[in-house]
């Protein structure tokens, strides 16, 4: 097919989209797409890779022909969403050309260099029908899943976005670049979401992104992270790629894709770009921004990119999340006020004049409120730069050198005397421990408080003793699951603490409406185990809450380490 009849193809496609038209005219019209169809098969059924070696460029006959019936596809793929005359048309003719069809993409497309230095018509011919294969996947899915390969090509189309599209200023097919990048990522954002299409849509898409990157997750977000922040310069289509590339990066951050270690400059320009989108009116974004960094605390298996974050500026999109909650913090604030002391997060906490209820109990929110308070008014004392005596006040340089506390890491003194001066109050803040778990005490709070570091030392210990015992414990607990799989059930693992150094433990099945189990139980779509810590009569603490699942897979990733 010659270049020119893709033109004429998406005339005839412009001329059906209109209302109108009459019946007759829609009827010539759908003929002539047909016989512009069947001038393009011969097209198709070239063998790209039988081709001589002198004609592998895109200037050689074979390829422009192959490319020219290529767009016309497209063209008519595309209309097939407001145009329901042309599905009958194109969705049978694409099925009898299929193998043809990817055969050709792979020919064309840049990241497999069959072509010498390809031109940006042939990356976007190669990516737009790839796409629009990919969009298609309801009446297509049997013949997706004999080419996986189509995901990986659309993965990299998508993820080197902005060395390929946003370097091309001039219009691609009367189009801008940047309408077809968007639609582009639309595509791979249903595709991973499952919108618009039939379920099981996202493996195939993430295995396809996975080897566009050789297996690397980190270089995943780092170049949906590039082509984040070329695409949201301003411009008319900028809103809509960013929108959808944000839902790709959360639905693989929060679902998909999480990582045990994300790349700090993802997370360092996440935060800057959305502190920059808090002057504009973009607050949908933001929040999806937000919730983004969100997923990554929570999946990450230390404090960097807590701190990265801090540093450059979140503390107020967090904020401004956390006024949308009634009754409790959202869970980047309550994150931060369990993992650390820092004096960014402090400080904000401070600044904030809300009292954060994050448990029913007034007695435990008092307990709460008060260590937090406590907390902040230690935060002066902790700048690198000066003394954290309060009655001393010097500062580093000037001949005074400037000692780390061993204790808690981050207070700063310049002398022994200054140390013992302040001991007291840094004693006191030494002791409060970070991690603040006060509504994992149960109900005997009332009668019987305990210490935080008490209550920290009893989750640690519970969650030990069960992993250590986990394949005697998973033993008891399948005597008691029920025939009929159909029942739920709540186990719970009663460890006692009273006898150290020999601790034991009981399992049974809980009641789910307990008092005192109801406030840490999930949804009860499967079995649930809550191991409770008991340190005497009066005195316990839930240790942990995992769904029966999640506890063979600890367990058993602990016996294959330990074998």
């Amino acid at each position: 097919m010659a270049p020119s009849d893709s033109f004429e193809m998406e005339n005839l496609v412009d001329r059906l989209s209109q209302q109108n038209i009459s019946s007759q005219a829609r009827t010539r019209y759908v003929s002539r797409t047909e016989a512009l169809l069947n001038d393009a098969l011969p097209a198709l059924q070239v063998d790209p890779f039988t081709l001589p070696q002198h004609q592998w460029r895109e200037s050689s006959q074979p390829v422009r022909n192959a490319t020219g019936s290529i767009l016309s596809l497209y063209h008519l793929l595309l209309a097939v969403w407001e145009t329901s005359d042309l599905a009958a048309v194109a969705i049978p003719f694409t099925r009898r050309v299929w193998f043809q069809l990817v055969a050709w993409t792979e020919f064309i497309h840049p990241a497999n260099k069959y072509i010498d230095n390809p031109s940006h018509s042939s990356d976007a011919i190669a990516a737009i029908i790839l796409g629009e294969l990919v969009a298609h996947r309801s009446q297509l899915s049997d013949l997706l899943a004999q080419t996986p390969r189509v995901y990986r090509l659309l993965a990299d189309s998508w993820l080197h976005g902005d060395k390929r599209w946003f370097s091309h200023k001039t219009a691609l097919f009367d189009r801008n670049p940047l309408e077809l990048y968007g639609r582009i990522v639309k595509v791979v954002m249903q595709a991973l979401t499952g919108d618009r299409g039939p379920p099981g849509t996202a493996p195939p898409m993430l295995e396809g992104i996975l080897e566009a990157t050789n297996h690397r997750p980190k270089r995943i977000y780092k170049r949906a992270m590039a082509c984040l922040m070329v695409a949201a310069q301003p411009s008319a289509y900028s809103a809509q790629i960013v929108s959808s590339q944000l839902t790709i990066i959360f639905t693989l951050a929060s679902d998909l894709l999480p990582l045990a270690s994300y790349p700090r400059n993802v997370i360092r320009s996440l935060v800057r770009w959305a502190t920059d989108l808090k002057k504009g009116p973009q607050g949908k974004d933001l929040t999806l921004a937000y919730r983004v960094v969100e997923c990554m605390w929570l999946s990450a298996q230390d404090d960097r990119p807590l701190v990265w974050a801090l540093r450059d500026g979140i503390m107020p999109l967090m904020m401004a999340a956390n006024q949308h909650l009634n009754y409790e913090l959202s869970r980047g604030l309550e994150l931060m006020m369990r993992r650390s002391i820092f004096v960014p997060v402090a400080r904000a906490l401070a600044s904030c004049e809300t009292n954060f209820e994050i448990w029913a109990d007034p007695q435990a929110n008092t307990i709460l409120n008060d260590t937090i308070k406590e907390r902040l008014l230690f935060v002066p004392l902790l700048d690198g730069e000066q003394c954290s005596n309060p009655q001393c006040g010097k500062t580093a340089g000037d001949g005074t050198r400037l000692s780390r506390c061993p204790c808690l890491a981050m207070t700063y003194y310049c002398s022994v005397e200054c140390q013992k001066a302040h001991r007291p109050a840094h004693q006191r803040i030494c002791h409060i421990d970070p991690l603040l778990r006060i509504h994992q005490i149960l109900d005997k709070i009332r009668a019987h408080p305990i210490g935080l570091s008490q209550v920290q030392f009893m989750r640690c210990n519970g969650v030990q003793y069960t992993r250590h015992h986990g394949l005697n414990i998973l033993a008891e607990i399948d005597q008691f699951i029920p025939p009929d799989s159909s029942l739920v059930c709540v186990f719970q693992i009663t460890i006692d603490f009273e006898q150290l150094p020999s601790p034991s433990h009981t399992t049974f099945v809980a009641d789910p409406e307990s008092e005192e189990l109801y406030p840490f139980l999930h949804d009860l779509d499967e079995h649930e185990v809550v191991a409770v810590a008991r340190l005497s009569s009066d005195v316990s603490v839930v240790s942990f809450t995992y769904t029966l699942t999640q506890l063979r897979e600890l367990v058993l990733e602990d016996y294959r380490q330990g074998h």
